[in-house]
């Protein structure tokens, strides 16, 4: 006899519970009653397809605002949708107030609704991303009000959503889904969260930015819980929620856990003014400074988030990213917490510019000098981070936390890396010595390591990369990547690079592996043009590229790859010259031209590739295109002929042969580390346990009057000794230099060439003259023995 059917689910229900910490005080009276919040479908960005079904919104209103600054609904509100057919869409929700208006937006994947049964989500701002918080104050007033009271500053609103999933799915797959979510217990308001019963020692990780910001500690974070028995929180921004998630394969069930701090880097770099100030950074020094001083500031809104994150979690010591160094400082000495830095980016002044290749370059390479030294930028630093316009500022973060403020005033020196240094705080850098070279007697204070690689099973190329490179390779075609990641090149530019590579005379090669009488062949070309759609290419342009495409000599990409398993099989990259582009062609044995937007960091990796001589100096990437003289073809030209090229014209090494040097030394060096995760966990392991360091009174010394007017008039007096010696020792033989090299081509090139001009032309008249007489006697001879002829014939 058969028993009754088993009881299937399909449909999730997702409940409104309330939302808590709301910011009750942004808003008028009027607008605290009758609160909603709407909840849009989403369909994929990555698929249209018009049969799916069209996307609902759902509106619940009649929100209450108590005096705890928490929005309810009674009774809760709930909806449901198909859990199979929308498993990959996304939910937008919008909390409104009164009016209508929206204040605070989260958005979740359906799927991952079905992982658990009660979630929290983080509101942000709807326009500026920044998280939302309750009690945002500003004041020293305020804060001893609310401590008074037992309150926190800057706590985080969040959306509390119940979830139920019925009817379709089997009882026991929904059970297995949820336990593979690994179901933990929510604390309350202001309780830390339960350990593991295997109890592993807990880490957070702070970092914000953009991909090359994020991409290192996860990988630092699966080598500490593969290896040290860790268990590992990553706070950062949501829109690097589902990359982190790819990567917990392979570790034990909710040791790699994800927290948003709010923001989206990404979303504001797409902005046009961001775009405009990133292009015209690489022709203005100025600009950089001033992204390289702000970009910090940046980030100071999602202090809130990271302190909160950290009460509930009370790691046993916390790993910080460069891009939020203040913000780590604040949340470790304010919760007694040990911190650990995990710098990418170790130099603290910007690469000075190597491509001065006109004279109004080298005019103002002086004061160039000058905005890109450490010292100019710790103040512009100091003077960006005492300002509270777009938020509060980061003495006033420390005020409302209870810590001493940082001291007022201008300084050339990086006050808070002093203060690492003077506490001994260790300060983990993921670069290899031999890369970085002579230069590591300047890093000195860092703990240099290795380069550090995010190796999964699933670096493998898709079928379109390997059918091209299977058939250049077949053929003994040299291949060259052009990628410029996130930063705003263009397609347009993009394509051009690669129109100039495949169709030049002077880049045939013979074929590789050498053939007896083998033909010279062209190069092929791998164009990555995702998220360069900014800057459309002509028409002609396009017809050509897709006729190239269809020789089987160009692949345009929009979609990324592993550069893993891709940068084995290339001779050559043209990039952007970040850490992890640079890192991989230099562990791959591939020559790399360095160029693009030349931001921060990538001037220094490109004088790094320079310096150790498997590539070229860093090139601005409108300059690639112009005319070389020299070569006779555009400028990115005869850098692809270095790069690819097998012996030297001077019988010095090539770029290929030395970046295959560089490779095996990277190789001895690393040993059984290829990827140089053992290698840095363990350092950050260490640094965090045995070695760990609590920040106590950061800032508590020479607070007193005389000691700041001791410290602001030494660096009055080595400002003013800076400016003379620029003046004088560089301004003035520079300035010299540039007016004799323009007398030299203004008062004696020109009338040179035009004498010699007029001499060329007074011989090609001559010369010219000279036939014409010839041909005239010619004819007076054949005139006279006409006439001779004439006269005897009878």
């Amino acid at each position: 006899m058969l028993g009754p059917p088993r009881r299937g689910y399909t449909l999730i229900r997702i409940s409104v519970q309330a939302c808590i910490n709301f910011p009750t005080r942004s808003l008028k009276k009027s607008a605290r009653k009758n609160l909603s919040v709407k909840v849009a479908e989403l369909p994929p960005d990555s698929v249209s397809d018009p049969e799916l079904p069209i996307p609902a919104i759902f509106e619940f209103r009649n929100g209450e605002l108590s005096e705890d600054d928490q929005v309810s609904f009674d009774p809760p509100r709930f909806f449901q949708t198909d859990l199979e057919s929308h498993s990959a869409w996304n939910l937008d929700f919008n909390v409104c107030d009164g009016h209508g208006n929206v204040i605070g937006c989260a958005k979740i994947g359906v799927g991952d609704l079905a992982r658990r049964n009660a979630w929290r989500l983080l509101l942000q701002d709807p326009s500026a991303f920044n998280p939302l918080y309750t009690s945002d104050i500003t004041s020293s007033h305020q804060y001893r009000k609310l401590t008074r009271r037992g309150e926190t500053v800057r706590r985080p609103t969040l959306l509390l959503l119940a979830v139920e999933i019925l009817g379709g799915v089997q009882e026991e797959d929904v059970q297995h889904r949820r336990s593979s979510s690994w179901q933990r217990t929510r604390p309350a308001a202001g309780m830390v969260r339960p350990r593991r019963l295997d109890d592993r020692t807990r880490v957070m990780v702070m970092t914000r930015g953009t991909r090359g910001d994020v991409q290192p500690f996860v990988a630092l974070a699966r080598g500490l819980i593969l290896y040290h028995h860790c268990e590992v929180t990553i706070c950062t921004e949501l829109t690097w929620k589902s990359f982190i998630k790819e990567f917990r394969d392979g570790l034990p069930q909710g040791t790699l856990l994800f927290r948003p701090s709010g923001g989206d880097t990404m979303a504001q770099t797409r902005t046009a003014i961001s775009k405009l100030i990133t292009w015209e950074g690489q022709h203005y020094d100025f600009l950089q400074s001033l992204i390289f001083s702000a970009q910090e500031r940046n980030f100071f809104p999602s202090e809130g988030c990271f302190y909160f994150w950290a009460a509930e979690e009370r790691p046993d010591f916390i790993i910080f990213g460069f891009t939020v160094c203040h913000l780590a400082m604040l949340v470790g000495e304010a919760l007694s917490i040990p911190i650990v830095g995990f710098i990418c980016q170790p130099d603290h002044k910007i690469e000075e510019r190597r491509d001065t290749s006109t004279h109004i370059d080298q005019l103002l390479e002086p004061t160039r000098k000058a905005m890109n030294s450490e010292g100019f930028n710790a103040a512009l630093m100091s003077v960006m981070q005492q300002m509270s316009v777009g938020g509060p500022s980061l003495n006033c973060l420390r005020r409302t936390r209870g810590l001493i403020t940082v001291p007022a005033g201008l300084t050339d020196s990086m006050v808070h890396f002093d203060e690492l240094q003077k506490q001994g705080v260790p300060m983990i850098v993921p670069i290899s010595p031999v890369a970085v070279g002579d230069y590591a007697h300047q890093l000195q204070q860092y703990i240099l390591t290795d380069f550090v690689y995010l190796r999964t099973v699933k670096d493998v190329l898709d079928a379109e990369l390997v059918g091209f490179v299977h058939q250049a390779k077949a053929i003994g075609r040299r291949i060259l990547l052009i990628t410029f990641s996130s930063m705003p090149v263009g397609e347009r530019m993009i394509l051009e690079l690669a129109l100039e590579a495949c169709n030049s005379d002077q880049l045939l090669f013979p074929p590789k592996p050498p053939a007896p009488n083998g033909p010279k062949l062209a190069i092929a070309v791998i164009a990555m043009t995702g998220g360069q759609n900014h800057d459309k290419p002509s028409a002609e342009c396009l017809e050509r590229c897709q006729q190239l495409c269809k020789d089987g000599r160009l692949l345009m990409r929009s979609k990324g790859a592993s550069f893993a398993a891709l940068f084995p099989l290339l001779d050559a990259v043209i990039g952007q010259g970040g850490l992890g582009v640079t890192s991989e062609a230099l562990r791959a044995g591939v020559p790399v031209i360095t160029s693009g937007i030349l931001l921060l960091d990538q001037r220094w990796w490109a004088a790094r590739v320079k310096d150790l001589g498997c590539g070229s100096k860093p090139v601005k990437v409108d300059r690639l295109l112009k005319w070389d003289y020299n070569v006779g073809a555009p400028r990115v030209v005869g850098m692809l002929h270095k790069a690819l090229r097998d012996v030297s014209d001077d019988g010095q090494q090539t770029w290929t042969q030395r970046a295959k040097q560089v490779s095996m030394m990277l190789h001895r060096a690393a040993g059984p580390d290829p990827d140089g995760i053992l290698r840095n966990s363990q350092a950050v392991f260490q640094a965090g346990t045995q070695d760990a360091v609590t920040l106590e009174e950061c800032y508590a010394e020479g607070r007193d009057c005389c000691s700041c007017l001791s410290r602001q008039a030494r660096c009055c007096c080595r400002c003013i000794e800076q400016c003379l010696r620029c003046i004088f020792f560089m301004n003035v033989p520079t300035m010299l230099y540039v007016c004799v090299l323009f007398v030299a081509q203004f008062v004696c090139c020109l009338p040179c060439r035009r004498v010699c001009c007029q001499g060329r032309r007074s011989k090609c008249l001559a010369a010219k003259e000279e036939p014409e007489e010839e041909d005239s006697n010619v004819t007076d001879s054949c005139e006279e023995t006409e006439s001779e002829d004439s006269s005897s014939v009878p």
